[in-house]
């Protein structure tokens, strides 16, 4: 299984997913933003991105157009974000994630139960 791509800036978050997707079971990589994200895309194909939208260099959002329009990947991407504004979450979904989760409603046990769905159901 090729590795999850975790795009975060938050580096108490990157510890917290660290731990969680270790004991998982599920192989990480992440990187702390979308410049250093889209080169290791381009690397690595990941089998799933984790992605954050507020993050420095470029956002998610501009992250997931730039994978689009340069055609470097067809890898399903999850959003993991605390914008909840509508508009966020219609042009992530316009831009083909599969899922949008906001981080302040969930546990990240939850979030690591939603990648294993992925993995188990390819959706």
């Amino acid at each position: 299984m090729q590795p999850v791509l975790i795009v975060e800036d938050n580096t108490d978050l990157q510890d917290i997913y660290k731990i969680a997707f270790n004991n998982a079971s599920i192989p990480i990589e992440i990187r702390s933003n979308g410049l250093d994200a889209l080169a290791e895309v381009k690397k690595m194909k990941p089998s799933l991105i984790l992605l954050d939208i507020l993050m420095p260099d470029i956002n998610g959002i501009k992250f997931l157009e730039l994978v689009n329009n340069t055609n470097v990947m067809n890898v399903p991407v999850i959003v993991c974000s605390n914008l909840s504004d509508k508009e966020t979450m219609d042009k992530c979904k316009e831009l083909g994630v599969i899922d949008y989760i906001v981080k302040a409603d969930v546990d990240i046990s939850d979030i690591v139960k939603r990648v294993k769905q992925f993995f188990d159901t390819g959706k």
